[in-house]
């Protein structure tokens, strides 16, 4: 998929446009239930019923073929005909009559149940850890693996400023924990750093949305992964490859992915990835990009956030986060 053209002719929002989008919507979702509550859309309602009546029809032509003078001009029916038509007009009303009932209770039906925004320096104070994660407490959390050219040094990589978490990967020389598939753990040299970060402790959920702003510089990639107690399966809510972004998921059964070019990694993008019972699909910045069935529902997911790189082809870059949220319906 190439959205070249659909981000240069609009089509495909920025993440600020979307974010403007996304809070009218909910904004237009309580104004419609503040206008229903309202004694003047009462008045309406009751207006529209009554004049739409057979009764009232009758009525209304009864008078107007009348040959007393102005006996429907006079009438309290034709003030009510006018009343209604003035409501009509007023902006609640208006607003009312427009909006659209089943966009409003789907925006209505989700719920944010955990959001982080990075408001504190602190990590671990926004619902966030360095390493991996994993449910049997006293693992090794901060390693690395061989075959990978950065070595993840807790939180020495990480900076939380201005709202905006961000993984550095730096060129130093190194020796750190790698796990080796024959060999398990040893020390292993590296010439780059970087970091991991989890939110297994504070938060994971088996169905619903999970919203990630992100952007990134660099050569390296970067990536949001939606990811469980066992291995697979693996989300790619937002992978950045150094040239394109990519999303999709691994299974035991192998990986389908969407590459998804002609997109500027270091804007900020907006992923949200909408898991169910049946599929999973994904949107940037409100497009839907791609979708895929879900192989395995039911298991509890929690965002892990790094930069990686195969051996040989690690540079400098950066991976900037601003907000991971969690939805449920």
């Amino acid at each position: 998929m190439n959205l070249f053209f659909a981000r240069i002719f609009g089509k495909l929002m920025n993440a600020e446009k979307a974010e403007k989008y996304n809070a009218q919507k909910l904004a237009d979702a309580k104004r419609y239930r503040e206008i229903e509550a309202s004694e003047t859309y009462k008045e309406y309602l009751a207006l529209e019923r009554e004049v739409s009546s057979p009764l009232f029809i009758a009525k209304k032509e009864e008078l107007k073929s009348s040959k007393e003078k102005g006996a429907w001009q006079g009438s309290d029916e034709a003030q009510k005909e006018t009343r209604l038509a003035a409501l009509k007009k007023t902006s609640g009303i208006a607003f009312m009559l427009n909006a659209d009932i089943r966009e409003i209770e789907e925006i209505e039906s989700w719920k944010k149940v955990w959001e982080t925004e990075f408001n504190d320096s602190n990590l671990e104070k926004n619902d966030m850890k360095a390493g991996f994660w994993f449910k049997q407490k006293g693992l090794k959390t901060n390693f690395s693996y061989i075959g990978e050219a950065l070595a993840y040094m807790g939180e020495k990589n990480i900076s939380i400023r201005n709202g905006i978490l961000s993984i550095f990967t730096k060129k130093e020389r190194v020796s750190a924990p790698a796990w080796d598939a024959k060999q398990g753990f040893k020390m292993h040299d590296y010439m780059y750093t970087s970091a991991v970060v989890n939110s297994g402790d504070a938060f994971s959920q088996p169905i619903g949305k999970f919203i990630a702003k992100v952007r990134a510089t660099g050569k390296c990639h970067s990536g949001v992964y939606l990811v469980g107690e066992d291995t697979f399966p693996v989300i790619e809510l937002f992978h950045y490859n150094g040239k394109n972004l990519v999303v999709g998921l691994t299974d035991k059964n192998g990986s389908e992915r969407e590459v998804i070019k002609g997109i500027k990694a270091n804007d900020w993008m907006i992923l949200t990835v909408n898991v169910n019972r049946q599929e999973i699909v994904w949107t940037l910045n409100n497009m839907e990009i791609h979708r895929a069935k879900n192989p395995l529902p039911g298991q509890s997911l929690h965002f892990t956030c790094l930069s990686f790189a195969p051996e040989g082809k690690a540079s400098e870059s950066r991976f900037d986060i601003g907000y991971l949220k969690g939805f449920v319906k």
